[in-house]
C-alpha cells in the first residue's frame, strides 16, 4: 500500500510539472560575434628580401554563417609603430564563412629596429556583437629575430626535442635545413 501511494504522489507530481511545447530556439544573426584565434601573433621577417611582408591573423565567427560579406571593425589600441609602418589591408569576413584572416602589410624593418607590435581590438558594429572577452584584443609582432613559426608541426617538434621553442635551436634547424622547413 506504501508503494502504490509513493507512486501515486510521484505522477501527481509529475503531472503538475509537465513541460510546455516551445519552438526550437536557435541562433539569430544579431547574436553573432568575432574573436581572434589566438591573442599573441608573432612574425620573423628575417631575411626578407622584399619592402613588406602580409601578416595573416586569424578570427572566428561565433554564430551563422551570412549571405553577404561583413566588415570586422578594428581598432589599433596601442603600438610601438607608425601608421606608415603597417597598414591593414583586409578586415573582411566573405558570405557563408566563419573563419577568416585579418591581412597586414608590415614594412621590413630597418637593420638597427628589432621588432614592432600593436594591439588590435575587434570593435563591435552592425554585423558583430562583443565576442568572447579574452579574445576582443591580440597583439601583432614583426620582428628581424627567430619567431616561432606558426604550423602545428613545430609545436610537436619543438616541444618534443627541447620541451619549449628555442630560438637557438630554430636559427640551427633553419642554417641545416633552410628557411622552408617541413618535418612532415
Amino acid at each position: 500500500m506504501k508503494r502504490i501511494l509513493t507512486v501515486v504522489a510521484v505522477l501527481a507530481a509529475l503531472a503538475g510539472t509537465s513541460c510546455s511545447k516551445s519552438g526550437i530556439q536557435t541562433f539569430r544573426m544579431e547574436d553573432t560575434s568575432v574573436s581572434f584565434s589566438g591573442i599573441d601573433n608573432t612574425f620573423s621577417l628575417r631575411g626578407l628580401t622584399a619592402e613588406y611582408k602580409d601578416l595573416y591573423i586569424p578570427v572566428t565567427v561565433h554564430g551563422i554563417p551570412a549571405s553577404y560579406d561583413r566588415e570586422i571593425t578594428l581598432e589599433v589600441k596601442d603600438s610601438i609603430a607608425t601608421k606608415g609602418d603597417y597598414e591593414i589591408l583586409s578586415s573582411v569576413l566573405k558570405a557563408g564563412e566563419l573563419k577568416t584572416n585579418i591581412v597586414i602589410r608590415a614594412k621590413a624593418l630597418p637593420e638597427d629596429v628589432e621588432e614592432k607590435l600593436i594591439l588590435l581590438s575587434i570593435v563591435p558594429n552592425e554585423f558583430f556583437r562583443k565576442g568572447i572577452p579574452s579574445y576582443q584584443k591580440a597583439v601583432v609582432r614583426w620582428t628581424n629575430s627567430y619567431a616561432r613559426p606558426v604550423p602545428d608541426v613545430w609545436k610537436s617538434w619543438y616541444l618534443y626535442i627541447c620541451a619549449g621553442y628555442s630560438k637557438a635551436l630554430h636559427k640551427i634547424l633553419v642554417e641545416e635545413y633552410g628557411d622552408e622547413i617541413d618535418f612532415c
